[in-house]
């Protein structure tokens, strides 16, 4: 197979601070690409992220057109949504790709139209049964002036006819569901094979100049450090952990880790095996934020079942967010080493530990058991009863 040498654009954003006074300065921030001015004026951070990231897609990729044709494995969207996640480094726009993921290419409510583009039915169960509404999502090619060459050439970005796309590009950057959906689409296509290769390049630590397949372009590297970490778990799980770990008014670290969610609030210690998840990230949660978000999530666990957590390590945000997109909480936090736990005790540590009837967590955690086991009805008690249980034994509280 003939190789080629590609790289993949640089993304870099500059910030501009304006106004003379410090008091008065405000920051703003400009896009480039391969050190070429791109954008400027971006009065926030992310919303210059989410931009940069579109635009280096588009370089890279164009239209991304679909072919009705070429089919899909379970393990190519595997594949797909982790190399999404790895090119589009904000929140928000990874948060789209998992909903499009369950909910329009699992669901299986799209069609790829002959011309390569996307129809996608509209989710809401307004209207009547086979009567929904289908969203049309097409590429755009908008002509624009090359003057070095002295040719038009185009600068390609999507559209979608949903009202999401219209009202709040400002919130997604131009990347709703249906979008998402497009994007994730088109790279499953490309295979097992290219995927894998496309991702082994994003999680490389330089920008060097890649040597790749001509079938199977490979882009610009970026530090996967600043990765953000996900997890898909039971709401009513999530729910009984956050309970248990706020009892003690300590601080806690939350690691989301290959899959696992771990809450670490000395002497407890609690793991729980995600449904799905991807990447590591750890962040220092004061009890008091860990708290509210138990506080968002009670009202509502026990109606949306799975619940998606995101750790964002560059800033360390927390943030909860329920599949339908009806509900979401945020908490702001430190970000701690993924390797350093740096609020657990070592597990041997947890394992044999004497019994600490001097502490009042572990005071705090066994009174409640008692209380569940005497007070809580029986769905609430065995959920909280089972991690309390677990937790008190590390600590050396019970047998």
């Amino acid at each position: 197979m003939m190789t080629t040498t590609l790289a993949f654009p640089h993304r870099e954003l500059r910030c501009r601070t304006h106004g003379a006074a410090a008091d008065d300065a405000q920051p703003s921030w400009d896009l480039y690409l391969d050190g070429t001015p791109i954008a400027s004026g971006y009065a926030s951070a992310s919303e210059a992220q989410r931009e940069l990231d579109l635009v280096a897609w588009y370089a890279v990729f164009g239209e991304a057109t679909l072919s009705p044709d070429l089919p899909i494995t379970d393990e190519a969207l595997g594949l797909a949504i982790a190399v999404f996640n790895r090119w589009f480094s904000t929140l928000k726009i990874q948060e789209k790709a998992r909903i499009a993921l369950d909910q329009i290419i699992r669901a299986g409510i799209y069609t790829m139209t002959t011309d390569g583009n996307l129809s996608v039915l509209a989710s809401s169960s307004s209207g009547r049964a086979g009567a929904k509404r289908a969203y049309a999502i097409t590429a755009l090619r908008t002509p624009a002036d090359d003057e070095a060459h002295g040719m038009d050439t185009y600068t390609v970005s999507m559209a979608c006819e949903c009202r999401d796309f219209w009202t709040r590009a400002h919130d997604h950057g131009g990347i709703c569901k249906h979008v998402a959906a497009r994007l994730l689409l088109f790279l499953a296509q490309r295979g097992v094979g290219y995927l894998k290769h496309l991702r082994d390049a994003l999680d490389l630590p330089t920008h060097d100049v890649m040597g790749a397949s001509s079938a199977a372009p490979a882009p610009t590297a970026t530090d996967d450090a600043d990765a953000i970490a996900f997890l898909d778990i039971g709401a009513m799980d999530l729910l009984a952990a956050l309970f248990l770990v706020t009892r003690g008014d300590t601080p806690i670290a939350l690691r989301v880790e290959c899959g696992t969610l771990h809450l670490d609030a000395p002497p407890i210690a609690l793991a729980f095996p995600g449904i799905d998840g991807g990447n590591s990230a750890a962040v220092r949660l004061e009890a008091q934020a860990v708290s509210m978000l138990y506080e968002q999530l009670r009202p509502i666990a026990k109606h949306i079942t799975v619940i998606t957590i995101f750790v964002a390590p560059s800033d360390g945000s927390v943030v909860l967010c329920s599949h339908d997109e009806t509900f979401s909480a945020t908490a702001q936090g430190t970000t701690l080493p993924v390797s350093t736990p740096a609020l657990s005790q070592p597990d041997s540590a947890l394992t044999h530990a004497p019994p600490r009837a001097d502490s009042d967590i572990v005071e705090a955690l066994y009174e409640l058991f008692t209380l569940l086991e005497a007070h809580e009805p029986a769905w609430y008690q065995r959920r909280h009863s089972r991690i309390a249980h677990a937790a008190l034994q590390c600590a050396g509280r019970i047998d």
